[in-house]
């Protein structure tokens, strides 16, 4: 999954080159299900957790969230739509589709309540700034790791040939050309 979602980040980065400016590293991604009635609001991203007061952040994390990227692990079950109410555009992601957009409000997206069976999915994060998710202790080599990834990343955005690109899908074997 993560190599898939790296591809598909030199697709972005492709179709949007000045994004590549503001990707500095990504998180690890994790697994979310949404069961019989679950579902979620309008949000973007990059929104703070409050504490009770409503004022006080309880992180800051989300704020470095620039593109989401979700792979859809299944499509058997009912409802779950993704849907981005501002575009007014709503799907259904197929097994194996990843969607990317941007984190911040202009992504603003919901997922509609599942009515029958459970809806799987993978998310991840390709952030800017500084990951302050890392141990301190180990800062410098992650640093490093950092600027290695960055600048595979930018140049293999620059080797992907826009030409391929028909569509704003892309098959998995023009992915697969990708180092």
């Amino acid at each position: 999954l993560e190599d898939a979602l790296y591809k598909s980040m030199v697709q972005y980065a492709a179709l949007f080159p000045v994004v590549i400016n503001a990707i500095r590293w990504r998180t690890r991604g994790y697994f979310i299900r949404y069961e019989n009635g679950q579902g979620i609001g309008p949000h973007s991203d990059c929104d703070l957790p409050y504490g009770e007061d409503n004022v006080t952040p309880l992180s800051s994390f989300p704020l470095s969230n620039t593109i989401t990227a979700a792979v859809a692990l299944n499509d058997d079950y009912v409802g779950g739509e993704l849907s981005y109410v501002p575009w007014g555009f709503e799907f259904k992601a197929m097994t194996g589709d990843i969607v990317m957009y941007p984190s911040s409000y202009t992504g603003c997206h919901s997922v509609s309540p599942v009515t029958q069976g459970v809806r799987y999915a993978y998310l991840s994060w390709f952030a800017h700034g500084k990951n302050e998710s890392t141990p301190s202790s180990s800062h410098e080599t992650l640093e490093l790791d950092s600027i290695k990834w960055v600048k595979n990343l930018r140049e293999d955005a620059r080797k992907f040939n826009l030409n391929s690109l028909e569509h704003k899908y892309v098959p998995v074997g023009e992915l697969n050309k990708i180092k």
